[in-house]
């Protein structure tokens, strides 16, 4: 318990006795099994109090397959309205890449 702040006393002295918010810096270990499993506080008898973390990043990944399937039917609209004789700019280029690529990592991903 030594990377909780605000306290001058122990961390477990100063849990007990404190009313303001308590701040839990996580190290680089903690961040990574933060992102992704769920943090679950208990009480002593088992009764779970708090649970963060995989809720939260699961939101996340639904906004971003949100996000990815609304480029998709917007790519889909565009290629149908493109004729032959329609130039991109190279930054319409640059994106038609990164929504392939995206498109790409989100259908391996799901293969796994």
């Amino acid at each position: 318990m030594d990377n909780i702040s605000n306290s001058n006393t122990s961390p477990e002295q100063f849990l007990k006795t404190s009313k303001l918010p308590v701040t839990v810096l996580l190290n680089a270990d903690q961040y990574e099994s933060y992102k992704t499993f769920a943090l679950e506080i208990l009480a002593p008898d088992g009764k779970l109090l708090e649970k963060i973390g995989r809720n939260i990043q699961e939101s996340s990944l639904e906004a971003d397959e949100l996000q990815l399937h609304n480029q998709v039917v917007l790519l889909e609209y565009l290629c149908n309205s493109i004729n032959q004789d329609t130039e991109l700019p190279a930054q319409a280029i640059f994106g038609l890449t990164d929504v392939f690529c995206k498109m790409r990592h989100y259908l391996e991903k799901r293969a796994q």
